[in-house]
């Protein structure tokens, strides 16, 4: 979201008759699925709210993973994609080739303040020669887009001299880190890229950076020899099966200096990361899903101590980490019910509260008297939303809970804060019936009656 209250969104279509509007591309060239992205702009109403919506895409399948946008309203798209032909590579691109392997990442950077061919501004594959998925990106002060995602290639792959990891002969699963500078040429735009990882299998599925451009991480490890630094609230793997990770870097140093805080964020079962974000004062604030009902990283002030199902709960940590070993563990709990629970994305605001959402097959989540809507409507899974105050304790802390969601099965997989502590969600929706949708939308019912993106926007 910018300044003005538009939303930057992307995903994933497989339909010819997507809305579109000042495009870069107005056809779906690929058999199976495109990427696209669309700014909506949530002061107008019915079809003026729509300000920009085009499909990025070639000949195969292309997935939008990850989006952020600047001050003047320019988009960056990074994902995945088969296509090795007709997709939007730049001239100015680092590498506008596709190296080979099953798909590679990309990064696309559109100005949606213009019209037509002209708004596209960058275009890049991000591979080797093995599968790679770009799934992560955000920019810094000076507009320079930090990708994050994973890897097996072991050719071809963007890595720099400073590098943390520069190689990977083996061809393991590891998670990479790549900087860009879009306003820069081929492959001068190539700042740092690095492999990073332990020697089974690793995943980055998002990136936050906080005032001093340093760089915070989070996903999923199998490794027992995941990189850990001595500060660490964790140093090593207590689960059997996978494990949440936190770690922080600062690129203006080399090699292994790079890394300054890097810790295990597990318990006795299986965890995941799959969003981060960071204040001012450095704290991370991780959100996922966990099997773990023993050893998992809660507080004593927690909202939840137990995990109400080992089958997957969801989890909120918040990680100082300017502080070392169990002292830097601020805040850690459960986010769950009788039923299946997952935090898929996180966000803060000036106040340090936390703002959490993702999906729920529980009719007893956590939900406030404040919260828009009380009851679990769906056949399955409903989206929540959940506020909280770590400075307070137990339930006291829950500032805001609600359901969103309709007659069947509803998603929430990102979530963006503006300068005004309004929420903006989407994911996708099977909803056709009792989704929260208000008289001045763009589109007010679900046309295929079957997986639609939304967009919710909450105050």
């Amino acid at each position: 979201v910018d300044f003005n209250q538009c939303a930057y969104i992307t995903g994933v279509t497989s339909i010819h008759d997507f809305p579109l509007k000042n495009v870069y591309q107005s056809s779906c060239e690929a058999i199976d699925y495109s990427a696209y992205i669309v700014k909506i702009d949530t002061r107008k109403s019915g079809q003026a709210s729509l300000v920009y919506s085009s499909y990025i895409g070639g000949n195969g399948i292309d997935v939008g993973m990850g989006i952020a946008a600047d001050c003047d309203g320019v988009a960056y798209i990074t994902g995945a994609t088969t296509s090795t032909s007709g997709f939007p590579i730049t001239n100015n691109g680092y590498s506008t080739k596709y190296l080979g392997g099953e798909n590679t990442g990309f990064l696309v950077k559109i100005d949606t303040t213009k019209v037509g061919f002209s708004s596209l501004v960058y275009g890049t594959y991000l591979g080797g020669n093995g599968y790679d998925y770009a799934s992560s990106v955000a920019l810094d002060k000076s507009n320079n887009a930090y990708i994050t995602g994973f890897t097996n290639s072991n050719l071809y792959f963007p890595t720099t001299s400073n590098a943390y990891i520069a190689t990977n002969e083996n061809g393991i699963d590891y998670g990479f880190i790549i900087k860009l500078d879009t306003n820069k040429k081929g492959k001068d735009s190539l700042i740092y890229g690095t492999y990073f990882g332990g020697s089974s299998y690793d995943y980055i599925s998002s990136v936050a950076l906080d005032c001093n451009d340093y760089i915070y991480v989070t996903g999923v490890t199998k490794s027992e020899d995941f990189p850990v630094t001595a500060n660490a609230y964790r140093a090593k793997r207590t689960g059997e099966l996978s494990s949440t990770f936190l770690s922080k870097f600062d690129l203006s140093k080399g090699g292994k200096k790079a890394l300054i805080y890097s810790s295990y964020l597990s318990g006795n079962g299986a965890d995941a990361g799959y969003g981060v974000v960071v204040d001012f004062n450095q704290c991370a604030y991780i959100t996922g899903a966990t099997t773990s009902i023993a050893g998992f990283p809660i507080t004593n002030n927690a909202y939840e101590t137990k995990n109400c199902n080992s089958n997957g709960s969801g989890f909120f940590i918040k990680i100082n980490t300017k502080l070392s070993g169990e002292k830097s563990l601020e805040y850690g709990t459960y986010l769950c019910g009788s039923n299946l629970d997952l935090g898929s994305d996180i966000k803060v605001d000036c106040n340090g509260y936390a703002y959490i959402v993702g999906f729920t097959s529980s009719n007893d989540f956590p939900v406030s008297k404040n919260g828009y809507q009380s009851n679990f409507r769906s056949e399955s899974y409903s989206i929540f939303l959940i506020k909280l105050d770590t400075s307070k304790n137990g339930k006291e802390s829950l500032l805001y809970g609600t359901y969103l969601g309709g007659n069947r099965n509803d998603f929430a997989l990102s979530m963006a804060l503006d300068k005004k502590l309004n929420v903006y969600i989407t994911g996708y929706t099977e909803s056709i019936s009792d989704f929260p949708i208000t008289s001045n939308v763009f589109q007010a019912i679900n046309p295929g009656g079957e997986d639609s993106t939304f967009l919710i926007k909450l105050g």
